[in-house]
């Protein structure tokens, strides 16, 4: 028996799912069908001089963890609960940036960190359009299968 990340896998069978695995050259991302992925694993870079591998195998396992989120597997309301989640994602690093990054730098109540709350205020209202229109898509189509 194998477990990976408290998930049994009764079988190397159950690896060549579709819906439970996706194997690449850049490693396998496992998801359980409803919150996204759940762990990634791929090969590592043994040879230091050779920095690109390193940062394209990560990429491609970023992309596929986020592709995940954007597929049909993912339940309304389980989208729902990581959608809440990205904005208290987006209220730490604030919170963060303002109480010790621009303190250390003495920005606060000047000028000079304008342009970090107005891209942060863009990323959050991209994360609101985003949000919206994907449980929009989502419930319509649950919706359209009843």
């Amino acid at each position: 028996r194998n477990l990976i990340s408290d998930r049994r896998v009764e079988q190397n069978s159950e690896l060549k799912r579709g819906n439970y695995g996706r194997i690449s050259s850049n490693g396998i991302c496992f998801w359980d069908g409803w919150s996204g992925c759940t762990r990634s694993f791929g090969k590592t870079n043994k040879d230091l001089k050779r920095k690109g591998n390193s940062r394209t195998g990560l990429q491609g396992r970023v992309i596929q963890c986020f592709e995940s989120l954007g597929s049909e597997n993912v339940k309304p309301f389980y989208f729902f609960l990581i959608w809440i989640f990205g904005f208290f994602v987006l209220l730490s690093f604030d919170l963060f940036m303002e109480g010790f990054v621009f303190e250390w730098l003495e920005w606060n109540g000047t000028i000079k960190n304008d342009w970090f709350f107005a891209l942060w205020w863009g990323f959050v209202v991209i994360w609101v359009i985003y949000g919206t229109k994907t449980l929009y898509e989502k419930t319509r189509m649950l919706r359209s299968e009843k």
